[in-house]
């Protein structure tokens, strides 16, 4: 198994100032140890089987008076992907990371409150689709009662492309540690949260600079409205538009509502909209690899809509979510495609202890056989 060298260097340095710094004030630990099983098939021709162990430690330390935090995580994690009925071989993976290392701190200034975080920490941007993972930066922000704006400015090249989904990737064999693609995300927002008196308006300038020019840099404006719907719950409307090297443009939209059913539980609808090869614009692309829209249609590359439901149900120490989402890919006209279904089951056995179960189920409509099926257990200890 190869590892890189400078990065286990840096790795180690890190782990001894964390250690180092903290023996000097009041500190307070703890860890988790997960246990997480998957079961997936692609059209029930083909099954494999995932399998993932991990350790996670963290510590917190209050660097005096100062109103600074220093908290840091660190996790091992050893993952098996075995598939049957293929030719292709099983593959095993060791994967150590240092997820977390952020100097935090919040002061109150002018009527509101000054935020500052640096280091590695995670991030999301306003739309939620476009980059929410792990990075290395600095996010500064001020909060009072009727706004708040924020810049975050980072590096994702010393990333642990094991640990961290990004769409971008190099091909290194490494065990243990690969560096991910060396994105530079510059981000600027703005909200104003008495919008019609109970609103809030925001607007999002986000930049991904890769300086090697091995991916192209990407640009990004986030608009986004949201409120409560009088007391029985809320929404919120988000538009996106993009592009990459300012040569192909894209565009991203979801509209969402939420209802409360007496404490109960929560219930919900919405639509998302993806841009295609259509109406001159490219397929819309992220940084941070997720959902945006069902993966069976993504292959299209067809704008696609995405009318979605979904309930979640609380009752004493478990949690039941279930959503549904249609997906319809269109060129001059719309078409089915399939329907996804999601199950998560979480109960809390004790203070310590938590079981869940995850299911999605994707039913193919369009006879091109890309029924996709899975289902995950999951358990977590926690010390």
């Amino acid at each position: 198994m190869k590892i890189n060298c400078f990065t286990k260097k840096i790795f180690c340095a890190i782990t001894f100032c964390i250690i180092f710094v903290s023996s000097f004030y009041a500190t307070t630990w703890g860890g988790v140890i997960d246990d997480n099983t998957k079961l997936s098939t692609s059209d029930f021709s083909a099954f494999n089987l995932y399998q993932s162990n991990g350790v996670y430690f963290s510590i917190n330390s209050k660097l005096g008076e100062s109103g600074l935090r220093l908290s840091s995580e660190c996790s091992y994690k050893c993952k098996a992907n075995i598939p049957f009925s293929s030719i292709e071989p099983s593959t095993f993976t060791n994967v150590v990371d240092l997820s977390l290392l952020k100097l935090s701190g919040t002061w109150a200034l002018s009527g509101g409150a000054i935020s500052m975080n640096l280091g590695r920490f995670s991030y999301s941007d306003l739309s939620g689709v476009i980059f929410t993972q792990n990075s290395d930066g600095v996010y500064v922000s001020y909060d009072s009662m009727k706004m708040s704006a924020g810049f975050y400015a980072g590096y994702t090249g010393l990333q642990n492309s094991l640990n961290v989904s990004m769409i971008d990737v190099y091909n290194y064999d490494y065990d243990f540690y690969n560096l991910c693609v060396g994105y530079i995300p510059i981000l600027a927002d703005f909200a104003y949260k008495s919008f019609l008196k109970t609103n809030t308006i925001a607007l999002q300038l986000s930049g991904f600079l890769e300086p090697k020019k091995d991916f192209s840099s990407k640009y990004y404006a986030t608009v986004s409205l949201s409120g409560p719907v009088t007391t029985l719950g809320n929404y919120s409307v988000k538009l996106v538009a993009g592009t990459q090297d300012f040569k192909d443009f894209m565009a991203y939209a979801n509209a969402n509502m939420s209802f409360f059913l007496n404490q109960k539980g929560i219930i919900g609808c919405g639509i998302e909209y993806a841009s295609g090869n259509h109406a001159g614009f490219s397929p819309f692309t992220s940084i941070t690899y997720q959902t945006a829209y069902s993966p069976a249609v993504s292959a299209v590359k067809s704008s696609v809509l995405l009318p979605s439901f979904s309930e979640t149900f609380v009752l004493n120490d478990m949690v039941l979510g279930i959503y549904q989402k249609i997906a319809m890919p269109f060129n001059e006209k719309i078409n089915i495609n399939g329907l996804e279904i999601g199950v998560n089951w979480i109960y809390n056995v004790l203070s310590d202890v938590q079981i869940s179960c995850n299911a999605l189920f994707y039913f193919d409509l369009a006879a091109t056989k890309m029924n996709n099926n899975e289902i995950t257990l999951k358990t977590l200890l926690s010390f």
